[in-house]
C-alpha cells in the first residue's frame, strides 16, 4: 500500500498499486508520499500467518473453538490494520507540517 497525500485539499488517501495518485476526496493530483510500515502492521500479518498454522497443524478439533480462534484473528487483525493505518496518516500529515514550516517544496 501506498499513500498520496493532496495539497488542495489537505487529505491523505491509501492507494493500490495500479490506482493513478489522484486524491480520493476531491479528484485532484495528490503527492505520492514514502512511509515505512508501521510495526501494527507487521504484527497484523504475524497474527494471521500464527493463526492459519494453528488452525491447519494445531491441536484443536472442535469446530467451535477453531470457528472462534478464527473469528478472534480476524477481528485482532482488523483492529491492528485500522490502527496502522492511523498512524501512517498521522505520521504523513506531521511531515507535511514540518516541511510547511521549514518553507520546503516538495519531497
Amino acid at each position: 500500500m501506498r499513500y498520496v497525500y493532496c495539497e488542495r485539499c489537505g487529505h491523505v488517501s491509501p492507494k493500490t498499486r495500479l490506482e493513478r495518485d489522484l486524491c480520493t476526496y476531491c479528484g485532484s493530483p495528490a503527492e505520492r508520499i514514502a512511509l515505512d510500515r508501521p510495526w501494527q502492521s507487521y504484527l497484523s500479518s504475524a497474527i494471521v500467518v500464527i493463526a492459519i498454522g494453528v488452525l491447519l497443524f494445531g491441536p484443536i478439533a472442535d469446530g467451535l473453538q477453531r470457528t472462534l480462534v478464527a473469528l478472534a484473528t480476524i477481528a485482532a487483525a482488523f483492529a491492528l490494520s485500522a490502527w496502522s493505518l492511523r498512524v501512517s496518516k498521522a505520521r504523513i500529515l506531521r511531515t507535511i507540517e514540518m516541511r510547511k514550516a521549514s518553507g520546503e517544496g516538495k519531497a
